[in-house]
């Protein structure tokens, strides 16, 4: 137990030492820019030199040791506001939750600042190495069985992330796909032995990763640079498929699972963007099962998957939707990739299946798919061969508006 407390007042300490690191740094950046500035505003331009004096890259003794002060007061206090948050009486693992409150100091930092430089930038990896180092103290101490290890994962990991909504376009996605799939798939098949952790973070946490991951897992396939860069590759990956049918499910029991719990239905109610991520978040999931049948040629019209499709989107725009409890930049942000998806399976639900045409939802035109990227106007041909019955085949490929 002291063995834990000292390795953690060290971690403290570390993070202190790293914030100061930190404000050297940009205060020599200041100073540069500064300098640049002035001799601009001086009329000096053809005199102005980018190269940095020396003056900018050394500081007092007091100042330091002002920064050194400011540095441990606000480590403390964000230990102990975050402590008061993350252990209780009742907390189980209460050794392994110390790292974690530790961590979380070094991870507000890591959020404030992170509105200004992206997180994998290179500037970020002492920061980065810090993280993983207190995270893997303390995540050694939590049984192997326990769904708190998505919590460490979500917040460590995803967080500086998930709150940019930003995805790398490059290698550096593959981690992080990693991360939301071990939290999803953690968080929906694994207990959780701290009652309060699960009701005050589990079913919060699930809904932001899983509509990251709708932003973050299409990375793998972005292998040039075009309109439709991954979609061959997103279509034709049946694993791919199959894993998102697996999260659909997890999705919509969680969704059910937090209903039996007064306190996270109450902070739902408090919190509708959290609520509607969850409905925003299954339907994206369904639309991308459904353009996968559609592009392989595999949609049925008597599809579960269609039902809950339509299902989730009348929940969605409801009347009892907490869609209509967020701000309207909100209902806007959401509202594109949900209704730029829709139009597709709006127009195949139609023209193919006889479904009522959901509100909302441009009307497309059967030569219209060709504009919506490759292989949709050929899936629609092949499907209403196998979907329409035959005397209605060749009206309706030629037939100019699908809603008459």
């Amino acid at each position: 137990m002291v063995s834990h407390y000292l390795l953690n007042l060290f971690y403290l300490l570390l993070i202190a030492c790293l914030v100061c690191g930190y404000i050297c740094f940009f205060t020599i950046i200041l100073r540069y820019l500064v300098q640049v500035f002035r001799g601009i505003m001086q009329w000096q331009w053809l005199k102005v030199t980018f190269v940095p004096s020396k003056d900018i890259l050394f500081f007092s003794k007091s100042f330091l040791i002002k920064c050194i002060v400011f540095c441990l007061v606000i480590t403390t206090g964000f230990y102990f506001y975050e402590r008061s948050r993350w252990i209780t009486a009742d907390t189980t693992n209460k050794e392994a939750r110390q790292y974690l409150v530790t961590g979380m100091v070094l991870a507000d930092f890591r959020t404030f600042t992170l509105r200004f430089i992206y997180p994998e930038h290179l500037i970020w990896k002492p920061a980065v190495w810090l993280q993983q180092l207190i995270s893997t103290s303390g995540r050694r101490l939590v049984p192997e069985n326990d769904a708190e290890h998505a919590i460490w994962v979500y917040h460590f990991e995803l967080a500086p992330f998930v709150n940019r909504i930003h995805a790398p376009h490059n290698e550096a996605v593959y981690p992080l796909i990693d991360a939301c799939e071990f939290v999803l798939e953690t968080l929906a098949t694994k207990e959780m032995a701290d009652t309060e952790l699960r009701k005050k973070n589990k079913y919060i946490v699930y809904p932001l990763v899983v509509l990251y991951y709708q932003y973050s897992y299409k990375g793998k396939y972005y292998v040039k640079p075009s309109p439709w860069r991954y979609e061959k590759g997103l279509y034709k990956d049946p694993a791919q498929y199959m894993y998102l049918q697996k999260v659909v499910e997890w999705t919509i029991a969680m969704e059910e699972e937090w209903t039996y719990f007064p306190l996270v239905v109450e902070y739902m109610q408090d919190n509708p963007d959290i609520h509607l991520i969850q409905y925003v978040a299954t339907a994206l999931l369904l639309h991308e099962i459904l353009h996968y049948q559609i592009h392989n040629h595999e949609l049925t019209c008597e599809d579960r998957y269609f039902d809950l499709y339509y299902h989730y989107i009348e929940k969605y725009h409801g009347k009892d939707s907490p869609y209509h409890r967020v701000e309207q930049r909100m209902q806007r942000q959401f509202d594109h990739p949900v209704i730029l998806h829709g139009d597709l399976i709006n127009f195949f639900g139609h023209r193919l299946c006889g479904r009522p045409k959901l509100p909302f939802y441009n009307i497309l035109r059967a030569g219209e798919l060709k504009s919506q990227g490759p292989g949709w106007y050929e899936a629609f041909v092949a499907l209403n061969k196998k979907l329409v019955p035959s005397e209605k085949q060749e009206e309706n490929l030629i037939k100019r508006d699908p809603w008459k």
